[in-house]
């Protein structure tokens, strides 16, 4: 019997072994030390998504790094789930594009529309600038044109643009016509509209071939509505 009790000191000794290094692993002491970081940065931020490099550049690298690490699938699935427990962001690239919509539907939400000035920001985000980008990209998915879509079925449209278009809808609405003085003022809640003056640079803009085909066919389309409303 007596070596079973030689073995069992050795298995112990292993195991003792084994937990000191992991005790005083100098990389998984690091590892929780930037975990409680991120722990806390959670707590005050609700998200674990700092942008700002300068406050918090030790976590954004940090960061960074553990994805680096999972995509290559060297992260131990612990480590993986103590992150998901924290919101961890594992696509970048992803999540830049939903934080970008979360703030462009606040935007929506007050505005009525997605023709957001290209520097107006909301909470500090350039949502502006991102909805810019979104309206220059070759390279969308089809779900997130869907999600654009479901805010303003004008995005794509030129800022202005849109924004004096849904102007003209609203006087039409407020019972004005697509005729009469081009010196005109609005209705209801826009008196400082002036939709003859409008509608006048848009013809001018069509027959100089600066209207796109979206565009043309909106103005035509509200043409053919008035022509059936009086007819």
């Amino acid at each position: 019997m007596e070596w079973l009790r030689i073995d069992a000191k050795r298995h112990a000794g292993a195991i003792l072994q084994t937990v000191k290094l992991r005790a005083f692993n100098p990389r998984a002491v690091e590892w929780q030390r930037m975990h409680a970081v991120a722990a806390r940065f959670h707590l005050e931020h609700g998200h674990l998504d700092p942008t700002d490099k300068q406050a918090h550049g030790e976590l954004v690298s940090w960061l960074d790094r553990q994805r680096y690490l999972n995509g290559q699938g060297l992260l131990d699935a612990a480590r993986v789930s103590e992150l998901d427990a924290l919101g961890m962001i594992w696509s970048k690239h992803a999540n830049a594009w939903d934080r970008g919509h979360a703030y462009a539907k606040a935007w929506a939400a007050h505005h009525g529309h997605l023709a957001i000035p290209a520097t107006e920001k909301l909470d500090d985000y350039a949502v502006g600038a991102w909805m810019r980008r979104q309206r220059k990209a070759e390279a969308l998915t089809a779900d997130q044109e869907a999600k654009l879509d479901a805010l303003d079925e004008l995005w794509r449209l030129e800022p202005d643009w849109n924004r004096s278009y849904r102007r003209l809808l609203a006087y039409l609405a407020a019972g004005g016509t697509l005729t009469g003085p081009a010196n005109r003022t609005g209705l209801g809640d826009d008196p400082a509209f002036r939709p003859g003056t409008w509608l006048r640079k848009q013809a001018a803009a069509r027959t100089d071939g600066k209207l796109t085909d979206r565009q043309t066919a909106l103005l035509d389309a509200l043409t053919r509505h008035a022509e059936t409303v009086t007819g």
